[in-house]
């Protein structure tokens, strides 16, 4: 609101966790946001919204690819997985609250027109990444799903993480004791 006022352009990088229901992700999440499209249009300003890599960098690739290389996209399935191994017991790739927010919600994806909900980790699939080799990829609710729908005719858009064993149990034990309380 502050940015259409002022008539400045916007950036957003990522959805903010107090935009989420319950601690949990929703794909209502950014409509707020996508509500001062006209808005910002009509004032000659831009607002970005998912400027990081994911979303963000991802969505690009996505988008160029429709345009440049294929007549149409059945499938997009955004995978993003770290390779590398710190040494700790556990610690996060992103921002902890987002993650563990992300991590223990249900997981919600685009298809045939329509949003579909599953609990979290209940899909899983192992996929052989180039240079990375064989991961676990898990459905998680993210903000990328909901502003590829937007500019992408896909049948199908979901968003997969990766998350080794070990994490895992570390996140299901504070889960269980209630650390993760929202």
């Amino acid at each position: 609101e502050a940015c259409y006022r002022a008539k400045v352009s916007y950036l957003d990088t990522s959805v903010a966790g107090d935009l989420c229901s319950e601690g949990q992700q929703v794909p209502e999440a950014y409509d707020w946001q996508w509500g001062y499209r006209e808005k910002f249009e009509e004032a000659g300003i831009t607002g970005t919204l998912g400027a990081g890599f994911d979303p963000g960098v991802v969505s690009v690739f996505a988008a160029y690819a429709v345009k440049h290389l294929f007549d149409e996209i059945d499938t997009i399935d955004v995978m993003d997985v770290n390779a590398g191994d710190h040494g700790k017991k556990f610690a996060t790739n992103f921002d902890p609250e987002t993650n563990m927010l992300e991590i223990q919600g249900d997981s919600f994806y685009w298809e045939n027109g329509e949003w579909k909900q599953v609990p979290c980790h209940s899909r899983m699939l192992e996929f052989e990444f180039p240079n990375c080799g064989s991961h676990k990829v898990y459905s998680m609710a993210h903000d990328e799903v909901r502003s590829m729908k937007e500019f992408i005719p896909a049948k199908r858009i979901e968003f997969w993480m990766g998350f080794g064993d070990r994490y895992l149990n570390y996140f299901n034990v504070m889960r269980d004791i209630g650390l993760l309380s929202p």
